[in-house]
Formats: structure tokens, sequence, C-alpha cells
């Protein structure tokens, strides 16, 4: 199905899909954006799902996912990477190292899913 993307970067781009806004924070002090579902459809004993873009794309790469995934009960996140869309834009290609701050991007996003105390999981 098609979607109509609003001019934000934010959940409220896909309307007719059950999300909220996240805000991570990286290892390094970088804000990471991310979209969840709000919880309403989830399943008990249903993986979490986290989606992660590369160039040139951003979390709305995976509406159609997010949708599907929601639908069946699972939790999802999609990340916007540092440098795109509502995340930190540090300045600095040191900033955007592959092993020093993208993999801690990510490995924020699966702790953030895995946490005990996270809401709605």
């Amino acid at each position: 199905p098609k979607f109509t993307l609003q001019s934000s970067f934010k959940a409220d781009a896909v309307p007719e899909l059950p999300l909220r806004d996240v805000e991570l924070m990286s290892a390094d002090g970088t804000r990471l954006h991310a979209v969840a579902d709000d919880g309403a459809k989830r399943v008990a004993g249903k993986r979490p799902i986290i989606f992660v873009h590369g160039y040139p794309e951003g979390w709305w790469s995976y509406v159609p996912q997010l949708r599907f995934f929601i639908a069946a009960g699972h939790p999802v996140l999609a990340l916007s990477m540092r440098g795109y869309g509502a995340s930190d834009k540090p300045k600095g290609i040191h900033n955007y190292h592959l092993f020093n701050c993208l993999t801690n991007d990510v490995r924020t996003a699966i702790n953030h899913m895995a946490a005990p105390n996270t809401k709605p999981l």
C-alpha cells in the first residue's frame, strides 16, 4: 500500500500508523531519533525488530515493513542514523566512524528495545 509522507521527520509524518517518537542518546552523546510502535498492537512473545537504514535513506524507508510487523504484533523501532532526519548531525568525518560511532548508535537502539523498563515493551 502507498502512503503519503508528511513534511516532518517525526512519527506524525505517517499518521495512519500507531507510531511514537523516541529520543535515544548514543555513547558519545549524539542524540538519535527513532520511531517505535505505540504498543497497542503488541502480542506477548513476539520478538522486537529494529530497522536501520543506509545511505541516503531514513526511517521512513521502512513504512511498509513497519505496517506489516506492527499488524503482526511485533515491537518495532526504526532508527534515524546520525546525520539523517531528526537525529543530530555532528560535524567532522570522525563522528561517523563505523566502529567508533555507528555501531554504538545501533547498540543504543538494541539496548533501548531490550531494556526491561522500556515502555510500552
